[in-house]
């Protein structure tokens, strides 16, 4: 049975978008959920219905649980595996090392570039809402 059209749309969609990681780098299901207003679930499911032709060449492995963990799932070794080739330590149970070191944080820049951390103008880390009444604290 065919995929909907827009199953379809969104699989290419989170598919263009995962292929942008650079090796070395991983980006979590809510990151990617977040990027195109979907559920985290929403981009398991898309990542697990690649075909064999496109797990060989869309980088799914890149992609891991908001923790950094390898979820269990039949491919965990395969993504282990590649995750450790790429360059990103794991912890013996497969969680990501230096998860904040380790994770794209702007999925909007170009593939050729580094993912840059997100900072304010100032180069000065940004403030969460709550703590603008507290100028001396961060």
């Amino acid at each position: 049975m065919a995929s909907p059209p827009a199953f379809n749309r969104v699989k290419s969609e989170v598919a263009a978008l995962v292929s942008r990681i650079p090796a070395g780098w991983v980006a979590t299901h809510g990151d990617i959920g977040r990027y195109f207003s979907l559920f985290p679930r929403h981009v398991v499911t898309v990542l697990a219905s690649l075909d064999e032709t496109e797990s060989q060449t869309i980088p799914w492995w890149r992609v891991v649980a908001d923790g950094g963990a390898v979820g269990r799932h039949p491919r965990r070794d395969e993504q282990m595996a590649r995750l450790r080739e790429d360059g990103v330590a794991l912890s013996g149970v497969g969680i990501v090392q230096e998860l904040a070191e380790r994770r794209v944080s702007n999925l909007d820049a170009p593939p050729a570039a580094p993912f840059a951390r997100f900072a304010t103008s100032s180069g000065a880390p940004s403030r969460s809402r709550g703590m603008k009444s507290h100028p001396g604290k961060l």
